[in-house]
């Protein structure tokens, strides 16, 4: 069998341009070792999360990091073309509403409590923007691996935040019933 082009990886990064080539009407090849990405990564887009700290407008900060960075990609693409790839992801996605743009980076805690900025985020995901501060639980389960809910909740409390926002955080650790299982 030939394809017109391999994609190597299935984290959301490589299944998108999967994607987009197909719809291109190539014959596309995905090949992965494992999983993918996509269950250890947030289903996030990120667009100039950080520069010189974060950034809370890419619209507004990629035209001049682009002029200073000609050689990054987003110093080869214009700001014109990343939204309209955030659009096409978008409309792509049926029945999974996606929230956010390239006007401002929401802010999203991950795993180990660290504020991350974010350009479009799964709606489901949109009310842990941590901008305007807030209480915050984070539920674990007992067992599951590499997942602290406290050591999150404890760095989230202490992170610093932009406009002085501030964030009270707690963990719950549930106890599930796993009759004899071991391995969560």
């Amino acid at each position: 069998m030939t394809y017109d082009a391999v994609v190597i990886g299935v984290g959301l990064a490589g299944l998108t341009a999967a994607l987009r080539l197909a719809e291109e009407g190539l014959r596309v090849a995905v090949v992965a070792k494992g999983v993918g990405g996509t269950h250890l990564a947030p289903a996030t887009i990120d667009v100039l999360g950080y520069e010189d700290g974060p950034v809370e407008s890419p619209a507004r900060a990629l035209p001049e990091f682009a002029a200073r960075h000609p050689e990054h990609p987003y110093g080869r693409v214009s700001t014109d073309v990343i939204h309209a790839s955030l659009e096409w992801f978008r409309g792509r996605l049926d029945g999974l509403a996606y929230q956010g743009g390239l006007d401002e980076n929401l802010l999203l805690p991950t795993a180990i409590g660290v504020a991350k900025p974010t350009a479009l985020v799964p709606q489901t995901m949109a009310a842990g923007d941590l901008r305007a501060g807030g209480r915050f639980v984070f539920v674990g389960l007992r067992g599951l691996k590499d997942f602290y809910p406290a050591y999150l909740a404890g760095n989230l409390a202490r992170a610093p935040l932009p406009g002085g926002a501030s964030v009270s955080a707690r963990a719950v650790e549930l106890t599930p019933r796993l009759e004899g299982e071991r391995d969560v």
